[in-house]
């Protein structure tokens, strides 16, 4: 079927536009997000593909194949523009920054997002539900499609010739569109792939709310450009990187900029492992301030959410304990949340070939009824006894009992680095007095009193760190 032929089609794309947006540089957040959108879009395409392929009701598929066309059709111009975007174009052989602000990415994701629910509620096969959702939401979806392109016609010169044609296909959309409602007839129920989503998250939620990007993300925009880079190719670094089970504890003053780098070290995993299924990315950010929240089951379990979350589908294990949560809840069993949840990271934990874990500020985490040992002691207890490849990185302040914990293990001291400090002071002249930006002999000699007087501080973008 020609319906058929489009859903292989837009399947093809999102892989497309996927290995386009890891090429771009720049801009991970936004990378994430729109790649984790367009995922999904591609194994709900795939979903509807093998649905399409298994069925024995050839008739009724044909007439749910029918109505999709308009929202694939919408859904293949919306990943085409955003391939168009992202795609080297002319022959330029450079990686191409990202071209996207990032209220443009949600108007993507909200138009790819509006045609996947049209997909789902044709897996549903509930005719009611989709000929109300077509209806409602035609002239809404055309509007995100025309949004997507005033986006790229407003951000990307090299894309108006891909553009010219839009709005003779937007007519023809429309017009496809309005004879929706005559072409659909009696769908069964059939699986509801958005519910299972719907509960992947809600379990990943139930696992703990604590969410630490908001911190990644914090710390990393202070990050100044181009400063960090000695710790990234230092040896002791990418030997932690390239050996398995490695240890590496990286303490610093206060000041030093712990935490910037622990985020530093986090996007470099990111970049590096991101599209490696083989390879789990975990981290911590500790603080004084939420020593309560800090206990050993919930800092588990915010290292169990991370990893579990790069699986699909959702691991058993992960399943099961929620669902031996519950039956605790009704007496059924009786249910130690810790040991629990220590089991299933063991089990997730073992899905993958490596793990990565940063845990920052450890010097912060809570050490009532010794949490902080007990953390470092159970992420032991999964390298030592359960012979799993966890790469552990640590900072800290020159706390005793935390260098006592890793005597022996691989140090390297985070603090402020001259190259770093006259990135920093390069950068912002511009920021000085004009007698100074006229001077070069002065910058030099006020970037020179500076490096000295920094004594290991780190600078970020606004200014000398002063914490951790």
């Amino acid at each position: 079927m020609e319906t058929t032929a489009s859903i292989i089609a837009v399947a093809q794309l999102c892989e497309k536009v996927v290995k386009y947006i890891v090429a771009v540089s720049g801009a991970k957040h936004e990378k994430y997000r729109l790649r984790s959108q367009v995922r999904s879009c591609h194994h709900l395409l795939l979903q509807l593909r093998d649905d399409v392929a298994d069925s024995d009701e050839v008739e009724e598929w044909s007439k749910t194949l029918k109505v999709l066309s308009t929202p694939l059709a919408r859904l293949q111009e919306a990943l085409s523009l955003a391939a168009v975007a992202l795609n080297a174009r002319d022959g330029i052989a450079e990686k191409l920054g990202w071209p996207f602000k990032e209220k443009d990415v949600e108007k993507m994701i909200e138009a790819i997002k509006s045609e996947m629910d049209m997909v789902t509620f044709a897996l549903q096969n509930n005719s009611t539900s989709l000929l109300i959702a077509i209806n409602a939401g035609s002239k809404r979806n055309e509007q995100h499609l025309i949004d997507v392109k005033n986006i790229l016609e407003s951000s990307i010169e090299e894309t108006h010739a891909a553009l010219r044609g839009l709005d003779s296909e937007l007519q023809t959309i429309q017009m496809a569109q309005e004879g929706v409602l005559e072409r659909v007839e009696n769908l069964q129920k059939r699986h509801d792939t958005d519910e299972t989503l719907r509960k992947r998250q809600y379990i990943l939620d139930w696992l703990t709310p604590i969410d630490h990007s908001a911190q990644q993300k914090a710390a990393i925009n202070t990050r100044q450009a181009g400063t960090g880079g000695w710790l990234l190719h230092s040896q002791a670094y990418q030997t932690w990187i390239d050996e398995p089970g490695r240890t590496l504890f990286c303490p610093g003053i206060p000041g030093a900029g712990k935490t910037v780098f622990a985020a530093i070290i986090n996007d470099d995993l990111w970049e590096k492992y991101d599209q490696n299924d083989e390879v789990g990315l975990a981290y911590l950010f500790c603080s004084y301030k939420s020593q309560r929240e800090q206990t050993l089951d919930n800092l588990l379990a915010i290292l169990l959410k991370q990893l579990a979350d790069q699986r699909t589908p959702l691991p058993e294990t992960v399943k099961n304990l929620y669902d031996s949560a519950e039956s605790a809840k009704k007496g059924a069993t009786r249910f130690d949340r810790a040991s629990a949840i220590m089991g299933v990271l063991s089990s997730v934990v073992a899905l993958f070939s490596k793990v990565f874990i940063v845990l920052d500020a450890l010097d912060e985490c809570s050490t009532i009824d010794h949490c902080r040992a007990k953390l470092l002691s159970a992420i032991d207890g999964l390298r030592v006894k359960k012979q799993l490849n966890i790469n552990l990185l640590a900072t800290s302040r020159f706390m005793p009992d935390v260098i006592e914990r890793f005597k022996g293990f691989e140090t390297l001291n985070i603090q402020a680095n001259e190259i770093d400090v006259r990135t920093y002071l390069s950068e912002n002249i511009i920021r000085l007095p004009n007698f100074v930006q006229k001077n070069g002999e002065l910058q030099q000699e006020l970037i020179t009193k500076v490096v000295d007087a920094v004594s290991g501080m780190y600078v970020s973008t606004n200014g000398c760190c002063r914490c951790r």
